[in-house]
């Protein structure tokens, strides 16, 4: 399935560490939003996506398919970021699906029981058509 890209949207934290976290957003033809995160969601970069996945929702998408395909590593700020994230969305009745979560996340997923809390799917494609049984893909 493809995407039309419409946006591309770069978050950077410039402290410490420089900690970098990157989203390129991009809509398809259905009005759903795709948001591929790069970098590890933690304490250091949770504000900043936090922000910018605000930002994305103000407007208005009809789905939120969050890839974490390239992300890392995932903590307590990082969850938080996406319980929240999930809370106003539902809240505004948009669904939001994670797509590709690699191992290292998906366990904390997995431990935090926030697996079930979110829809997992193992592609973008997947999510976006809401074929793939939902769940960790790693089960």
């Amino acid at each position: 399935m493809s995407t039309n890209e419409t946006k591309a949207n770069a978050v950077h934290n410039t402290g410490g560490a420089d900690p970098q976290i990157r989203i390129n957003a991009s809509h398809t033809g259905a009005g759903a939003l795709v948001a591929s995160v790069t970098g590890d969601l933690d304490q250091a970069t949770s504000e900043q996506l936090s922000q910018q996945l605000n930002h994305l929702l103000d407007e208005r998408p009809a789905m939120v398919v969050l890839s974490l395909e390239d992300v890392p590593f995932l903590d307590s700020g990082g969850l938080d970021v996406l319980v929240n994230v999930q809370r106003r969305a539902h809240a505004e009745q948009v669904p939001v699906r994670i797509c590709a979560p690699r191992r290292g996340p998906t366990k904390i997923l997995q431990l935090t029981g926030l697996d079930v809390a979110f829809d997992i799917y193992p592609t973008v494609g997947d999510a976006l058509a809401g074929t793939a049984n939902a769940g960790s893909p790693f089960a």
